[in-house]
């Protein structure tokens, strides 16, 4: 038959950071004994988290190559990884590879964030910002390539960036 659960208190304030070996033997009225293992992790301390690359305030056209290195004491539960704060990739392992194509992406600012979290719960969070800025574009549209043209005629062009065009030189066989 079942009985209520046995209780006791651990203080584990007053223990290192370590792995413990529990040992119990129950005993029924006619002296059958069970003996029972278990192993408890006495943990305090939060997991480390670090964002390898890309560096801080990094620029990036399209292709941005991620790393994350995570660490624990005891036993590391997951590493996370988010852009935008949209998550992109668990992991159960230390280190985290990933390629973000971010091609469809926006232009301008991004916010890398890692998160890591061991068995005991702790939580680790860091954040990087990189930026997006595509390449400028230029579009001819007179005259048309290959076209024979005489006399005065205006060059028309239109130029686009995803952020700011500069400057804008033409130039005719490179003089």
């Amino acid at each position: 038959s079942e009985h209520e659960p046995f209780h006791t208190e651990w203080d584990t304030n007053t223990f290192q950071e370590q792995e413990y070996e529990w040992y119990g033997v129950i005993s029924d009225s006619s002296d059958q004994k069970y003996e029972f293992y278990t192993h408890i992790n006495v943990d305090r301390t939060p997991p480390s988290i670090q964002i390898v690359s890309p560096k801080e305030n990094s620029i990036f056209q399209n292709e941005v190559d991620i790393s994350l290195l995570a660490n624990d004491n005891i036993a590391l539960d997951l590493v996370e990884l988010f852009i935008d704060n949209i998550s992109k990739s668990t992991v159960s392992v230390k280190e985290m590879h990933y390629i973000w194509n971010a091609e469809t992406a926006v232009s301008g600012q991004h916010t890398i964030k890692a998160k890591a979290l061991d068995k005991a719960g702790f939580v680790t969070e860091i954040k990087t910002s990189i930026t997006l800025d595509r390449f400028p574009s230029i579009e001819f549209v007179s005259p048309k390539d290959l076209q024979t043209v005489s006399g005065i005629i205006t060059i028309t062009a239109f130029v686009k960036d995803d952020i700011q065009i500069k400057k804008q030189e033409l130039f005719i066989d490179n003089i």
